[in-house]
């Protein structure tokens, strides 16, 4: 009788096992679905200089994933009307230099990260908002330098620093 209990709860604890690592599998891959997590960096390797050639900075917006509905909602509509040509506080934000987007995201844990990609100028809504000599690298190292002194200070980084609060 032992034999078949031990052989029992050894089965138990492999089901409770599995099932954790099933649950875990599940939330990484609804996560990356959602378009959460570090991204690959695609800023050319270059010199990071602030005496480059003079490029248009804009900010760009745009739905954040799944949130499309409340641009079409009557509420959506109202801000839009009264916001005209600004950007939709309502939305995701990003800077847009040269052929690149440079913005705060979240990884799995919610905490922010700064990642960037080309533009897909289709994807965004834009208000240019002057100029800038930075060059590629250099806007890539600004946008990572205080996160990386945020996580210093704040390990767990919070929903509070938001692309809206960013200070680039």
């Amino acid at each position: 009788m032992f034999c078949r209990q031990d052989e029992w709860s050894k089965g138990v604890e492999k089901g409770k096992e599995e099932l954790v690592k099933g649950v875990i599998k599940s939330k990484t891959v609804i996560q990356h679905a959602i378009g959460l997590g570090h991204q690959p960096n695609v800023i050319p390797v270059g010199e990071p200089r602030v005496d480059g050639e003079l490029r248009t900075v804009a900010i760009g917006w745009h739905p954040v994933p799944g949130m499309g509905v409340l641009e079409k909602s009557s509420i959506g509509k109202r801000i839009t009307q009264s916001i005209g040509k600004y950007p939709d506080p309502t939305q995701h934000w990003a800077v847009l230099v040269g052929d690149f987007v440079h913005q705060l995201w979240m990884d799995e844990e919610l905490h922010v990260i700064y990642i960037n990609e080309r533009i897909k100028h289709e994807e965004w809504h834009t208000f240019e908002v002057g100029k800038t000599r930075f060059t590629d690298e250099a806007l890539r190292q600004t946008g990572e330098y205080p996160l990386l002194r945020l996580s210093l200070c704040y390990p767990s980084s919070s929903l509070s620093n938001s692309c809206l609060q960013a200070k680039w």
